[in-house]
């Protein structure tokens, strides 16, 4: 199988970085959230339940959102082959 071999622009590697670090966040907010949700199922609190369940929410969302700017950078890389000319 032959290998293919791709060259990616600045602003290509600048966003697979910034996608990192956005990951890295969203990795830490689960963390947060596992810590959270045994917290409240020790103590069942009403409100705190309800405040994981929101956090959950908005994670999903992000994590969709995260899924789908990789997917448009990888997208962006394969049809490119090389972006150099951007």
């Amino acid at each position: 199988m032959e290998k293919k071999i791709y060259t990616v622009t600045e602003d290509t590697m600048d966003d697979l970085n910034d996608f990192s670090c956005k990951m890295e966040a969203l990795k830490g907010n689960i963390s947060m959230l596992h810590s959270l949700i045994w917290a409240v199922a020790d103590d069942l609190d009403e409100q705190a339940i309800y405040q994981a369940s929101m956090l959950v929410e908005t994670l999903l969302e992000i994590a969709v959102i995260r899924d789908t700017e990789i997917n448009e950078i990888v997208h962006r890389i394969e049809t490119q082959g090389s972006d150099t000319d951007e």
